[in-house]
This record gives C-alpha cells, structure tokens and sequence, in this order.
C-alpha cells in the first residue's frame, strides 16, 4: 500500500476549478474554436456567409470557388448574387419552380429545404452533418426577412 506524501497540499475544490477554466479556456483559444454564433439582432446576408456558409459549405470544399457543386458558390464577393431568385440546377426543385433563395419565401427557397429538410429534395446539405438548429432558423428568418445582402 502507498503512502501519503505529508508534503503535498490537498487543493481547494474552487481552486482546482478556476485552474481547470482557465486550462479549457486557453485551450479552446489557441485551437481556434470560439462559441457558436447566437443568431440574435438583425440577419445579413455578410454576417451568415461569415458565420455559416463559407465555414460550414464554403470552407468544406462543396461550394467553394474550386469545386462549386451545383454551380454554387457561397464564399466571396459573388455569393450572394448567386443565391438571389437564381435557378436550381437540381431537376426536381426547378420542375417545382424553386429559386435558390426567393426574398421572403423560406418555403420557395430551395437553399432553406435543403438545410430544414434533409433529404427531401436530393442529398442533405451539409452532407456531413446536419446543421444545428439554430442556424437553420437563423437561414430562415433571413430569407422570411426579405434576405438582406
């Protein structure tokens, strides 16, 4: 059986916190990550292609200027002109007369089902993982917004 060390200190339960916060937080600030966006106040198209898009479809390699998938590029200055009552290039969605985003239709946006309705009209985007909630809606509010540049 061992024996205790008389020289070492028990820690403070509060003190072993504040170290273990302050671990996690450094952590988390030298890796990059940050806390996810919350959504709240006014939508803008710049705001979501900075906080959702280009990381998430962009940064991904599918709709970036390199590969852009379904002619759709969501980085960049041109992005957002490509989204406006553009035409599908997905059969289903433009037999269903479906623009990539219709200013104030979320349900005529062929963008808002692909993320609100995986697998409704072909593969889900992102086909990785669904995104969270909160940024679906996030995506829907901006659209139902008239889908401000």
């Amino acid at each position: 059986m061992r024996s205790l060390d008389p020289t070492m200190r028990r820690t403070n339960p509060r003190q072993s916190s504040i170290v273990w916060t302050a671990l996690v937080g450094s952590a988390l600030a030298t890796t990059g990550c940050e806390p996810e966006e919350t959504w709240e106040g006014e939508l803008d198209f710049e705001r979501l292609q900075q906080g959702l898009f280009e990381p998430a479809c962009g940064g991904a390699g599918c709709h970036s200027p390199n590969s852009a998938k379904g002619g759709l590029v969501l980085e960049g200055d041109g992005a957002w002109d490509s989204l406006m009552y553009a035409p599908c290039e997905d059969e289903l969605a433009a037999l269903e007369g479906l623009v990539r985003v219709a200013p104030g239709d979320p349900d005529g946006s062929f963008l808002f089902i692909k993320l609100g309705d995986p697998g409704a009209m072909g593969d889900p985007m992102p086909p990785w993982e669904a995104l969270a909630p909160e940024d679906i809606a996030a995506v829907e509010r901006w659209i139902r917004e008239g889908a401000k540049r």
